[in-house]
C-alpha cells in the first residue's frame, strides 16, 4: 500500500481508518459450480505481466457477472463517473456494482461496491477515492464496499460515513468458494 497517498486520501475527506485482518462480512455459502467450471481454464492464461484490463476480463468481470445473476444486481464495467462530487471528481470505474431497481434508473443511485482491477497497492487510495464519490450518489447514503484485486489475490474495504476499514488479509482467487462467501453478502448489502 502506499501510505502517503492513503493518509492524502483520508486526510482529504476527513476520513478515519480503522485496519483489521478479518472479513467485513460475515461469509456466506454462495452456488458457484458453473462458475468454478468457468475460471478453471482462465487462470491458465494469467502470468506475472499479464495487464489489469486483461484480469480484469477473465477473472474479474465473470465473478461479478455470476454474482449478479444470482442476486439480480446491475453490474457496470468501464463507466465513467461524473457529476457526483462536490470537490469535482470525476474519472472511470473498473466495476461498479448496484442494487437493481429498475433497467431505467440512473447508474449513480443504489451503488452497494466499486471493485478495482490493479497491479499495485495504489489501489485503495484509488478505490476509496470512488467509494468517496459512489457514498456521495446514493439516495441513502450509508456503507459501501470496495475490493481492490489483481484477479488472483483480492482485498476489501468498507466506507460507512467517515470511517474506512481496511481488511489487511489477501484472499487468494482459488478456492472460490471462499472469496465468493465474502463478495456475495457486500454485493447484495442495501446502501
Amino acid at each position: 500500500m502506499q501510505p502517503h497517498l492513503l493518509e492524502l486520501v483520508l486526510r482529504e475527506f476527513g476520513l478515519q481508518v480503522i485496519e483489521q485482518r478479518s472479513p467485513l462480512v460475515v461469509p456466506r455459502t454462495v452456488s458457484c459450480q458453473l462458475l468454478c467450471d468457468r475460471l478453471e481454464g482462465m487462470t491458465a492464461l494469467i502470468h506475472a505481466h499479464t495487464n489489469e484490463k486483461t484480469r480484469a476480463a477473465l477473472l474479474v468481470a465473470p465473478i461479478l457477472l455470476h454474482l449478479a445473476v444470482l442476486y439480480q444486481l446491475h453490474l457496470a464495467c468501464g463507466t465513467a463517473f461524473y457529476g457526483c462530487s462536490a470537490q469535482g471528481l470525476s474519472g472511470t470505474v473498473d466495476h461498479v456494482v448496484r442494487r437493481a431497481t429498475s433497467p431505467r434508473s440512473p447508474l449513480a443511485s443504489n451503488i452497494t461496491a466499486i471493485v478495482e482491477t490493479k497491479s499495485s497497492d495504489r489501489g485503495f487510495s484509488h478505490c476509496l477515492v470512488q467509494m468517496v464519490v459512489a457514498q456521495q450518489c446514493n439516495q441513502h447514503p450509508g456503507m459501501i464496499y470496495g475490493v481492490v484485486t489483481t484477479g488472483l489475490v483480492w482485498r476489501f474495504l468498507k466506507l460507512e460515513g467517515t470511517m474506512v476499514t481496511l481488511d489487511l488479509t489477501d484472499y487468494p482467487l482459488l478456492p472460490i468458494k471462499l472469496l465468493l462467501s465474502l463478495l456475495g453478502p457486500m454485493l447484495q448489502s442495501a446502501p
